[in-house]
């Protein structure tokens, strides 16, 4: 979701980090220790939430990572615009859940770009990640839904355009 030439590619571990981006100050990049593990994720991520949905509801302000075109599909019409997105689950850990969530994607026309499950977390709550190639938003929508009905998930999918392109 960040690109790699960002400072905040860099961050790693417990350490928190946010980039400020300004019409006059330019770029702030702010990084601190952080409370670790999941209360740091869950607490960034929706930070994150908030300023997706306050961005697409209209609102004015800079975009999340100083992705421009996010204002500027606005003038697609409902559902056919195109973006990015990052999708993530939270499962019950068993055999078949990627084929079954894949299977959904391809029913919708969706290309994945990566997918991301880090060894060794709890298979009772177990989070994986997958960026999602550019497609148009109303698919991306449906297909979501459509996940969000899988019996094996332990939370609703989490669905984050992070770029619309025009």
């Amino acid at each position: 979701m960040i690109p790699q030439a960002s400072q905040l590619a860099g961050i790693r571990g417990s350490t928190n980090g946010i980039q400020l981006i300004g019409n006059k100050g330019g770029t702030t990049t702010l990084t601190g220790r952080g409370a670790g593990g999941e209360p740091t994720g869950v607490a960034v991520l929706s930070d994150v939430v908030e300023i997706a949905r306050a961005i697409a509801g209209g609102g004015t302000g800079s975009t999340p990572l100083g992705y421009s075109e996010w204002r500027e599909a606005k003038n697609a019409p409902a559902g056919k615009s195109i973006l990015t997105a990052y999708l993530r689950l939270v499962v019950r850990d068993r055999p078949g859940i990627l084929a079954r969530v894949c299977d959904i994607l391809a029913r919708h026309q969706i290309n994945i770009d990566s997918v991301l499950q880090e060894p060794g977390m709890p298979q009772d709550h177990l989070p994986f990640v997958m960026t999602l190639e550019p497609t148009e938003e109303g698919s991306v929508r449906k297909a979501a839904a459509e996940i969000a009905r899988l019996s094996f998930l332990v939370q609703k999918p989490l669905l984050l355009p992070f770029a619309k392109l025009p």
